[in-house]
Order: C-alpha cells, then structure tokens, then sequence
C-alpha cells in the first residue's frame, strides 16, 4: 500500500493536518486529524478493529497496523471488505470542498480538544493487551504513580541500539537469545532511565521483557514497521516513568529518496502539569552500499527522514498540540556524525532546526557509540537532540561486550 506524497505549505513549508476517515462494520462513522488517532483509540471512541482511509490511498487499511495507544502487539484482525472512496466523494471541489474542509476543521479542532482533555483530567490506565493464538499474554499491571526520579526536576534519557534484540543476529538460537535478554536485562537495570529509546527490537514481547528490568518503567510503543512484506526484525521503541497520554508510530511519506522505517513517537505528561514532551525513537538509513551511487542514495535518504521528521515536530508544536509541547527529545541511530565522514547533511539540519545537539562539546575520540568491525573503525552513530528543555553533554556508557555492537547514550535533562 503507498502513502501519499509529503505535502507542505507554501507559506509555512510544514505538513497541514490529514483528515482520516474512520469506517466500522463498513460504515463510514467519522473523519478526525491524524494526531487524533490514538488519542482516540485509547479513549475507546476508535477501535483497533476499525479501518481508515486518506487521501492518497487506494485502500482502506486496518486502525491497529498503523496507530497504538496500549503496550500490545499488533494483531491482524478480519473485518469487512470496504472499497475505498471515490475520488469525488474523498475530495469534493469547487466551494463545497472549501466549506468542507472549514467544517472538518472546526469539528477536528472540537474532537482534539475533547480527547486531550479525557487525558488531562483522568487518571491513565493501563488497557488489556491483546493475544495471538497459542501465545501467552505479556504480564499487565495498573499503571504506577510516578516515581521518585520523574517528580523531580532532571530526568535521565537513554538512547540505545541493541543490534537485533534478542539475538544479535537475525537466525539467532533460541540459547543465543535468552542469553542476550539477561544480559540487556542486567545492563539497563545498572542504566535505569527514565525515557528509553530502543532500535533494533524485534518485538513488542521482547521490548516489554526488557523494561520489567526496570521498575516504573512502562512501554509506551514499539514499531510495526515492514521490509518488502514481512515484518522488519529492527523495530524502534519508546519507553517512560512519565505517563504517557499516546504513542504512535508511522511510515515515512513516499518522496523520491524513499527512507526505510519511520518514526515511532509518544506525548509523555510533565507530572504536576499540563504540559507534554514530543518524544521520538529513530533509526535511519544505514551506510550499506553495494552498487555505484547507493552511497549518495543513502545519504539523501537519511536527509529525507529528518526533513519529514521536522516537519512533523512543527506540524506537532503549532497545530494539533499548540501551546501543550515543553520539549521535543529526538534519539537513536543516526548512521551518520558531524564530523564530516560522510556526505550528508543530516546532523547540521537538525541543529539549523534549534535542535542541541548533545555531542557538541565532546571530542571525537570519547563518543564513539558505534564499536566498529573488521572493516570499518568505530564512530559515533547514537545522537539524543534536544530543543526547548536544557540538558546535560551526552555521555557515552560502557556495557558488555556481548550486549550490542552500540554503546548507550545517556543524557540528563531538567523538567520545565
């Protein structure tokens, strides 16, 4: 299925809200902003049962293989065959469309502000998780108040690629990967963050294992993201002892320098306030290259997802949660630095952007969070950017060995 085509406005050179239409038991039952989505679902307004559609699809698409407001893997569900609507019913024209899409505004505006306030107002509770067929459900406790470390002023962040967790390798052994989970286990019980950024995980299941390393901390979101038809085995995560109102992930928008994966983010609560954190997990192109010219492919790939990431965060602060966001923290796997290694701009757009970049003041010898490999020395990968909030110089920590071919990035950075 393909994604419409990034649109910007001119004037402001930022995504406008998407109108997604909402349809149950192949009944058309309303139309909302796509931020809205797991706000929604959350509030049980939506269901994950439910299909959608916008423009620039061809089909109608299942509400919980793109959206999640709950710790619980996707699950395929069978509903009913929809076609999707014409192009004259899903964008009518002349005046009518004008006058349609003033009223969508007014209504989405309304939806938006309802939901948010079911958030703000109600005490957050953890939902069921949904089951496969012949698995065990993943164990699910009431959400804690929040602990110690999150009612302070400085909180920990910690970006980290776990290279194909659990396994560290894509046919690992059943032994090889319960062996990598106690040791990941271990690790970040010593890490303890209080917002973790994971790449490279495999699965909700697993993702949820590693965190009950930690107490308090919740998982928030874990990506669905595809390679060709199957699922990707390097999914991104989010996971907090702040609250988490919602958490999403979605693809990138097709463009001509098609990135792999997308973004995978959560609106964390600042306890004692209405304020939120815009939180990001990424992981961009690698630096792969077989054939002549998929060395400049890559770099142009990489520009493309911060450029749709930006554009995200604006679209973000300025229209669906204007005057909510306290800070934007964007981490994980960058496959690039700036240090000029490669020929990409990607570091330099993100801090063009009013983005800290949290590596500034260390010197290249002592940020190599990437431990190299026969062929290629150690770099630094792992970036935490900030913008808003004030945080402390990254710092890079020493694991074990066995754990992943990436060090952890840890940051500390003060509540507003």
């Amino acid at each position: 299925m393909e994604l419409p085509a990034l649109k910007t406005d001119p004037k402001l050179g930022i995504c406008p809200l998407m109108i997604v239409t909402i349809a149950r038991d192949g009944q058309e039952v309303g139309q909302h902003p796509e931020e809205a989505v797991p706000l929604l679902l959350a509030s049980g307004e939506l269901l994950p049962t439910d299909h959608y559609w916008h423009e620039g699809l061809a089909e109608w698409g299942l509400v919980s293989e793109r959206w999640s407001a709950q710790p619980a893997p996707p699950v395929r569900t069978a509903g009913p065959v929809l076609r999707a609507p014409t192009p004259q019913a899903a964008a009518p024209s002349g005046s009518t469309n004008r006058w349609l899409q003033v009223l969508l505004g007014v209504v989405a505006l309304l939806v938006l502000g309802a939901a948010a306030y079911f958030y703000f107002a109600k005490p957050t509770e953890t939902p069921a998780t949904e089951q496969t067929a012949g698995e065990p459900a993943p164990a699910v406790t009431a959400a804690p108040a929040a602990s110690p470390a999150t009612t302070g002023r400085t909180i920990s962040v910690v970006a980290w690629n776990i290279e194909w967790f659990p396994g560290r390798g894509q046919k690992a052994s059943d032994e090889k990967r319960a062996s990598h989970i106690a040791l990941a286990q271990a690790e970040l019980k010593k890490l303890n963050p209080d917002i973790f950024l994971g790449q490279e995980i495999r699965t909700w299941e697993d993702f949820i294992g590693l965190c009950e390393a930690v107490p308090d901390l919740q998982v928030a979101v874990v990506s669905y993201f595809l390679r060709g038809e199957a699922v990707g085995l390097q999914q991104t995560a989010i996971a907090s002892k702040l609250p988490a109102v919602s958490a999403w992930f979605d693809n990138w928008r097709v463009a001509e320098d098609q990135p792999p994966r997308g973004y995978t983010t959560a609106l964390l609560q600042v306890p004692g306030t209405d304020k939120l954190l815009l939180v990001y997990s990424l992981h961009l192109k690698s630096n792969m290259a077989r054939r002549e010219g998929e060395e400049e492919a890559n770099y142009r790939q990489r520009e493309e997802s911060v450029r749709q990431l930006l554009a995200h965060v604006e679209r973000m602060e300025n229209d669906a949660f204007k005057g909510k966001i306290a800070g934007v923290i964007v981490g994980g796997d960058f496959n690039t630095n700036h240090d000029g290694q490669f020929g990409d701009d990607t570091i330099k757009m993100m801090t063009d952007a009013g983005f800290v970049n949290t590596w500034r003041d260390t010197p290249r010898k002592d940020r190599s969070t990437w431990r190299g490999s026969d062929r290629y020395e150690p770099t630094t990968f792992d970036y935490v950017f900030v913008r808003g909030l004030k945080a402390t110089t990254a710092e890079l920590v020493e694991v074990s060995d066995d754990t992943s071919d990436h060090w952890p990035v840890r940051i500390d950075l003060q509540l507003p």
